[in-house]
Protein backbone atom coordinates (compact mmCIF):
# COMPACT_ATOMS: atom_id res chain seq x y z
CA UNK A 1 0.00 0.00 0.00
CA UNK A 2 1.64 3.19 -1.20
CA UNK A 3 1.26 6.78 -0.03
CA UNK A 4 -1.60 7.57 -2.46
CA UNK A 5 -4.25 5.37 -0.76
CA UNK A 6 -3.06 6.66 2.61
CA UNK A 7 -3.58 10.23 1.43
CA UNK A 8 -7.05 9.30 0.15
CA UNK A 9 -7.87 7.76 3.53
CA UNK A 10 -6.58 10.83 5.39
CA UNK A 11 -8.53 13.08 3.05
CA UNK A 12 -11.70 11.08 3.63
CA UNK A 13 -11.17 11.13 7.41
CA UNK A 14 -10.79 14.90 7.31
CA UNK A 15 -13.86 15.12 5.12
CA UNK A 16 -15.83 13.01 7.61
CA UNK A 17 -14.76 15.24 10.51
CA UNK A 18 -15.54 18.38 8.52
CA UNK A 19 -18.92 17.02 7.47
CA UNK A 20 -19.69 16.09 11.07
CA UNK A 21 -19.02 19.66 12.21
CA UNK A 22 -20.92 21.02 9.22
CA UNK A 23 -23.90 18.78 10.04
CA UNK A 24 -23.78 19.88 13.67
CA UNK A 25 -23.79 23.49 12.51
CA UNK A 26 -26.69 22.80 10.14
CA UNK A 27 -28.65 21.12 12.89
CA UNK A 28 -28.04 24.02 15.28
CA UNK A 29 -28.99 26.55 12.59
CA UNK A 30 -32.15 24.60 11.78
CA UNK A 31 -33.06 24.38 15.47
CA UNK A 32 -32.51 28.13 15.88
CA UNK A 33 -34.53 28.95 12.76
CA UNK A 34 -37.30 26.59 13.83
CA UNK A 35 -37.36 28.02 17.36
CA UNK A 36 -37.46 31.56 16.00
CA UNK A 37 -40.28 30.71 13.61
CA UNK A 38 -42.23 28.93 16.36
CA UNK A 39 -41.77 31.89 18.71
CA UNK A 40 -42.99 34.28 16.02
CA UNK A 41 -45.96 31.98 15.33
CA UNK A 42 -46.89 31.90 19.02
CA UNK A 43 -46.61 35.69 19.27
CA UNK A 44 -48.81 36.11 16.20
CA UNK A 45 -51.44 33.81 17.72
CA UNK A 46 -51.36 35.73 21.01
CA UNK A 47 -51.69 39.01 19.11
CA UNK A 48 -54.56 37.57 17.05
CA UNK A 49 -56.46 36.71 20.22
CA UNK A 50 -55.76 40.18 21.62
CA UNK A 51 -56.98 41.87 18.44
CA UNK A 52 -60.18 39.85 18.47
CA UNK A 53 -60.74 40.55 22.18
CA UNK A 54 -60.15 44.27 21.64
CA UNK A 55 -62.67 44.25 18.79
CA UNK A 56 -65.22 42.54 21.00
CA UNK A 57 -64.67 45.10 23.77
CA UNK A 58 -64.92 47.97 21.29
CA UNK A 59 -68.14 46.52 19.89
CA UNK A 60 -69.58 46.18 23.41
CA UNK A 61 -68.84 49.81 24.24
CA UNK A 62 -70.13 50.89 20.85
CA UNK A 63 -73.39 49.04 21.54
CA UNK A 64 -73.67 50.75 24.96
CA UNK A 65 -73.05 54.15 23.38
CA UNK A 66 -75.73 53.50 20.76
CA UNK A 67 -78.22 52.44 23.44
CA UNK A 68 -77.41 55.61 25.40
CA UNK A 69 -77.94 57.78 22.33
CA UNK A 70 -81.28 56.09 21.58
CA UNK A 71 -82.37 56.49 25.20
CA UNK A 72 -81.35 60.15 25.20
CA UNK A 73 -83.29 60.67 21.97
CA UNK A 74 -86.44 59.14 23.55
CA UNK A 75 -85.99 61.26 26.67
CA UNK A 76 -85.49 64.39 24.57
CA UNK A 77 -88.63 63.67 22.58
CA UNK A 78 -90.66 63.11 25.73
CA UNK A 79 -89.18 66.20 27.42
CA UNK A 80 -90.08 68.29 24.39
CA UNK A 81 -93.71 67.33 24.73
CA UNK A 82 -93.64 64.88 21.85
CA UNK A 83 -94.38 61.23 21.80
CA UNK A 84 -91.71 58.57 21.52
CA UNK A 85 -94.24 56.25 19.92
CA UNK A 86 -95.27 58.26 16.84
CA UNK A 87 -94.05 57.24 13.40
CA UNK A 88 -91.30 59.91 13.07
CA UNK A 89 -89.87 59.14 16.51
CA UNK A 90 -89.88 55.42 15.83
CA UNK A 91 -88.07 56.01 12.51
CA UNK A 92 -85.38 58.11 14.18
CA UNK A 93 -84.85 55.56 16.95
CA UNK A 94 -84.71 52.80 14.31
CA UNK A 95 -82.07 54.79 12.37
CA UNK A 96 -79.97 55.13 15.53
CA UNK A 97 -80.34 51.40 16.26
CA UNK A 98 -79.47 50.48 12.66
CA UNK A 99 -76.35 52.68 12.69
CA UNK A 100 -75.34 51.20 16.03
CA UNK A 101 -75.82 47.64 14.75
CA UNK A 102 -73.84 48.39 11.60
CA UNK A 103 -70.94 49.91 13.57
CA UNK A 104 -70.89 47.00 16.03
CA UNK A 105 -70.89 44.39 13.26
CA UNK A 106 -68.27 46.27 11.23
CA UNK A 107 -66.00 46.43 14.29
CA UNK A 108 -66.45 42.72 14.98
CA UNK A 109 -65.83 41.86 11.33
CA UNK A 110 -62.70 44.01 11.14
CA UNK A 111 -61.20 42.55 14.29
CA UNK A 112 -62.02 39.00 13.16
CA UNK A 113 -60.48 39.67 9.72
CA UNK A 114 -57.27 41.03 11.24
CA UNK A 115 -57.16 38.14 13.70
CA UNK A 116 -57.55 35.56 10.92
CA UNK A 117 -54.74 37.26 8.98
CA UNK A 118 -52.43 36.94 11.97
CA UNK A 119 -53.42 33.30 12.44
CA UNK A 120 -52.61 32.65 8.77
CA UNK A 121 -49.20 34.26 9.26
CA UNK A 122 -48.66 32.06 12.32
CA UNK A 123 -49.47 28.98 10.25
CA UNK A 124 -46.98 30.08 7.60
CA UNK A 125 -44.30 30.52 10.27
CA UNK A 126 -45.00 27.01 11.59
CA UNK A 127 -44.62 25.61 8.06
CA UNK A 128 -41.39 27.62 7.70
CA UNK A 129 -40.04 25.98 10.87
CA UNK A 130 -40.90 22.52 9.56
CA UNK A 131 -39.23 23.30 6.23
CA UNK A 132 -36.05 24.45 7.99
CA UNK A 133 -35.88 21.19 9.93
CA UNK A 134 -36.54 19.16 6.78
CA UNK A 135 -33.88 21.04 4.78
CA UNK A 136 -31.28 20.39 7.48
CA UNK A 137 -32.04 16.66 7.41
CA UNK A 138 -31.81 16.62 3.62
CA UNK A 139 -28.41 18.36 3.66
CA UNK A 140 -27.21 15.95 6.33
CA UNK A 141 -28.14 12.98 4.13
CA UNK A 142 -26.42 14.63 1.17
CA UNK A 143 -23.17 15.11 3.10
CA UNK A 144 -23.27 11.49 4.30
CA UNK A 145 -23.53 10.47 0.65
CA UNK A 146 -20.46 12.55 -0.14
CA UNK A 147 -18.47 10.73 2.56
CA UNK A 148 -19.58 7.33 1.29
CA UNK A 149 -18.66 8.35 -2.24
CA UNK A 150 -15.22 9.45 -1.04
CA UNK A 151 -14.70 6.15 0.77
CA UNK A 152 -15.71 4.25 -2.34
CA UNK A 153 -13.23 6.16 -4.45
CA UNK A 154 -10.44 5.28 -1.99
CA UNK A 155 -11.13 1.60 -2.21
CA UNK A 156 -11.52 1.90 -5.96
CA UNK A 157 -8.14 3.70 -6.19
CA UNK A 158 -6.35 1.18 -4.00
CA UNK A 159 -7.15 -1.79 -6.27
Amino acid sequence: MGPVPFLYAASTAMSVLGDKEYNKSLKEDAKAAAADAMFTAEQLEINAKAVEAQGTRSAYFMRKKGETIASDARASMAAGGGSASDAGAIDRIADIDAATDYNVLATLYDSRRRSEGMKAQAGAKRREAAAARKAAKKKKRSSIGTVISGAASIFGASE
